[in-house]
């Protein structure tokens, strides 16, 4: 079993409400983006009364993205870093090969793409096509597709630059993902399941997205740039219960009375939360 956690921290000193859920729910890998925190100061705090099962700090050091887990760095193996912005060389999609005796192996991309404040959706759309080229030579390079993408996409869902069968191709149904693939314009494209479909709206269980913002003649209000995607070989995996937009750390609410994100007290982004059940390495 293996618990993610995201949070796109927005820069602000959030140690104590990132280590609540962290220990809560027994985060295995830990990402944050826009995190400023030193990593000695949050591992201090991860780490105290850890019952000897300590963190570590395993990504790259800046605010872009940051991963933490409780692996040693050997089981964590870094397999490539990508800047896909003009103006900074710091990694915003990052590849991780987890290695565990007890469990197959993993390819985990944590990823804090370029925002809407500095492409379009058109532009975001083109740049996404890279990405496809880039995981599938990673899943090459490593002999499986054992893929988990995770972190703040800057678009939504529905939006071209998720769904495009030439980026992520992810999609909404799980029995669509299962097919693996299909053929667009004689070439085949793989697909990714996108569970935060799920999350979106007044019915969903929670909150209508993970990030609030009204601006423009059209305007959504709510968004899901925080996602996680994954392959199909790992759908039969995910736990879907344990998928959540967290919205309370310990009694302590995130969002302010109308329901938003309390940008005062933690981030304009809400934390997103995952399980994998993994079967154990005889069983596969």
């Amino acid at each position: 079993m293996l618990n993610f956690l995201f949070w796109n921290i927005n820069r602000k000193p959030l140690a104590p409400l990132i280590v609540r859920p962290a220990r809560e729910r027994r985060v295995d890998i830990l990402v944050l983006a826009e995190c400023q925190i030193d990593p000695i100061e949050l591992l201090t705090e991860l780490n105290r009364d850890g019952n000897g099962k300590f963190f570590l700090f395993q990504g790259h050091p800046s605010d872009k993205l940051m991963i933490y887990t409780r692996f040693h760095p050997d089981l964590m193996q870094t397999v490539d870093d990508f800047s896909f912005e003009d103006e900074s060389n710091t990694p915003n999609l990052c590849f991780r090969h987890l290695i565990n005796p007890l469990y197959p192996d993993l390819i985990l991309g944590v990823a804090h793409l370029p925002s809407k404040l500095y492409r379009n959706s058109e532009e975001q759309a083109l740049l996404s096509t890279r990405f496809r080229t880039t995981i599938q030579g990673i899943e090459e390079q490593l002999g499986h597709s054992r893929t988990v993408l995770l972190g703040d996409f800057n678009m939504d869902p529905f939006e071209i630059g998720m769904v495009n069968s030439e980026s992520f191709h992810a999609v909404m149904d799980r029995n669509t993902a299962i097919e693996e693939s299909r053929i667009v314009e004689y070439e085949q494209r793989y697909f990714f399941y996108n569970p935060m479909w799920s999350m979106m709206g007044d019915l969903s269980d929670g909150p209508p997205g993970t990030y609030y913002k009204r601006r423009g003649s059209i305007s959504y209000f709510w968004h899901t740039f925080d996602q996680v995607l994954l392959r199909p070989s790992l759908i039969e995996c995910f736990d879907t219960h344990s998928l959540a937009i967290i919205t309370e750390v310990r009694e302590e609410s995130l969002l302010r009375d109308n329901g938003r994100p309390d940008t005062d007290k933690a981030s304009d982004h809400l934390p997103i939360f995952f399980r994998l059940e993994l079967p154990l390495e005889d069983e596969t």
